[in-house]
């Protein structure tokens, strides 16, 4: 059986307690340190019992409780340590809620609505169908958005050139294709069931910016939220004379000379859409469903205005 002399007891104590409190200072090893220490204890413990009985030996037989009790006390001096060092480890689960981002909330700040009944939908612009309306799909449901505001009458748009109808489509195309928006409406439809409201994205607001550049007048008809927002929108455009309030040009008449031949070219389809280049299909209004016109399985391009391309595979009034 194991025996120690007094001084070969005193040497190992003062090693061992010596590299505790060296270990105990290096923040990363304290927890190996602890259990390692009780396993120590516990070692010597079993020794301690094997070892009794044996007090008639002419050497000193080691003290195991005092070793016990020297240890304890090292590691008892750092209990508050140890205790931080597992509060670091395993700290106290709590919860912490993640706050919502309003991305919409600057926007909004500078647009203000005073209107508490109008409800916001927010979602995100799957297609882009004509100059003044759009898709969204909010919450796994499709639906169609009117731009709120705008004057969008027949007279309105048979103003606009085919140059200006795509200048416009291209416009809103570049202010939502693709992008996160916020809706404000009263829930109110336009004859076709569309839902009229008003649409920011998170830098624009995107009614204005349509007649601020000039494609559109404001409809100040119904007492809109915005009417003298929008009425200065349209004041501005009319001075910068921009889409709608730009001035015609005339052409001058050219006589031809002994140095020109004139040539005649026919003159190109401008009323095509150019979503469906391979048809003659006009821009809208109105609205033309399938059995409106007499092609099918054309090609068709974004944006598709008419919606020909249903199931989005490229190709427009597939069946009879």
């Amino acid at each position: 059986m194991m025996k120690f002399t007094g001084s070969l007891f005193n040497k190992i104590k003062l090693i061992f307690t010596s590299w505790l409190s060296t270990l105990m200072n290096k923040k990363f090893i304290k927890v190996f340190v602890i259990c390692f220490s009780f396993l120590f204890i516990f070692l010597l413990a079993l020794c301690r019992n094997s070892n009794s009985g044996k007090s008639n030996e002419d050497t000193l037989t080691l003290n195991h409780t005092e070793i016990a009790s020297t240890i304890y006390a090292e590691i008892y001096m750092h209990t508050e340590i140890a205790a931080t060092i597992f509060a670091q480890i395993t700290p106290a689960a709590s919860y912490t809620p993640i706050p919502t981002l309003d991305h919409f909330a600057n926007i909004l700040l500078k647009y203000p609505c005073d209107n508490p009944d109008l409800i916001r939908i927010q979602g995100q612009v799957s297609k882009v169908l004509d100059v003044d309306k759009i898709e969204m799909i909010t919450d796994g449901e499709y639906k169609t958005i009117r731009y709120l505001g705008l004057d969008s009458s027949t007279d309105i748009e048979s103003s606009l050139t085919s140059q200006a109808q795509l200048a416009a489509l291209l416009k809103n195309q570049e202010l939502v294709s693709g992008r996160e928006i916020m809706v404000l409406s009263d829930n109110s439809l336009d004859n076709n069931g569309s839902l009229c409201g008003y649409v920011f994205t998170t830098d624009s607001f995107v009614n204005l910016e349509m007649i601020n550049s000039g494609f559109f007048m404001a409809n100040l008809s119904d007492g809109l939220l915005y009417s003298s927002l929008f009425r200065e929108a349209e004041n501005l455009a009319k001075k910068s004379q921009i889409g709608i309030w730009a001035i015609p040009t005339t052409t001058p008449t050219l006589h031809p000379t002994n140095t020109l031949i004139p040539t005649t070219t026919s003159a190109p389809a401008l009323n095509c859409h150019p979503s469906y280049p391979d048809v003659c299909i006009p821009y809208p209004p109105p609205d033309l469903n399938c059995p409106d016109i007499p092609y099918r399985r054309f090609r068709v391009l974004p944006p598709d205005p008419h919606g020909f391309d249903g199931d989005h595979d490229g190709i427009g009034c597939e069946s009879n």
